[in-house]
């Protein structure tokens, strides 16, 4: 599977409600490429925009109307590390834990 496949993908819970979608992947290089965990995300161009710019995990630093717009997307981004995923594709991602069990982004740097 490609990761363009995934990113989108509708993320639901065990109870199959939808969490939010997939909007990146993270991975380690050492020893070999690996998918560590999922950034989840909120469907709509904000929360896609936030996650894009960076503002989702804090990276970004940039005019406040900007950090104001895309507050309430970084809010809600989650990640999902692997050993919580029970399956995925491009059709959906199954996660083995309830939203408000997924940590927040900004903390799982």
């Amino acid at each position: 599977m490609r990761i363009s496949e995934l990113l989108d993908a509708p993320v639901v819970d065990p109870a199959e409600r939808q969490i939010g979608v997939v909007r990146d992947l993270r991975v380690t290089p050492r020893p070999r490429f690996q998918v560590t965990g999922l950034t989840i995300g909120q469907p709509g161009w904000l929360d896609r925009a936030a996650h894009a710019w960076g503002f989702a995990e804090g990276r970004a630093a940039a005019p406040w109307p900007l950090r104001k717009l895309t507050q309430r997307a970084a809010r809600r981004a989650r990640f999902a590390p692997v050993a919580l995923i029970g399956s995925w594709g491009p059709e959906r991602v199954v996660v083995t834990a309830g939203f408000t069990s997924l940590q927040p982004l900004d903390e799982s740097s």
